[in-house]
């Protein structure tokens, strides 16, 4: 089975990894984007770059090994099969977007994740009305 992530790149900054349990839980999606997952972005080769710049930020305790695993997937990059973009007709990349749960809602919709992954609180009450159409979100 595959799984349709939409993630937010800071999930993997200093800001959300704070703890092991925090880190490991970043590992298990980047991993799962090597694997099974697919992650769904508006554009992927900006994704690659804010999670690998989210990892860079992080203390060696906590980000070593999430450093490696970034690596491994900016190698894969954008013609692999763990990263999906959203077309033109999505209208992701319109100035329209008021923020970036708007962003995050918009981008679920149009390539019908199965989970969002969100960095703060804010986003995951942001982003409620996303369960009613059977999304998940953490």
């Amino acid at each position: 089975m595959v799984v349709g992530l939409v993630v937010n790149p800071s999930s993997f900054g200093p800001e959300a990894v704070r703890d092991d349990a925090s880190r490991d839980d970043a590992e298990r999606i980047l991993k799962a984007c090597m694997r099974n997952a697919v992650s769904l972005t508006e554009s992927i080769d900006t994704s690659l770059a804010a999670i690998t710049d989210n990892v860079e930020r992080l203390s060696t305790r906590l980000g070593q090994q999430l450093q490696i695993l970034a690596s491994e997937v900016w190698k894969l990059g954008p013609r692999s099969r763990c990263f999906a973009a959203a077309g033109e007709s999505s209208g992701l990349g319109s100035a329209g977007a008021r923020d970036y749960v708007d962003t995050l809602r918009r981008t679920a919709r149009a390539l019908r994740a199965d989970v969002v992954v969100c960095s703060a609180m804010s986003e995951v009450e942001g982003l409620a009305d996303l369960r009613r159409e059977g999304t998940e979100y953490a």
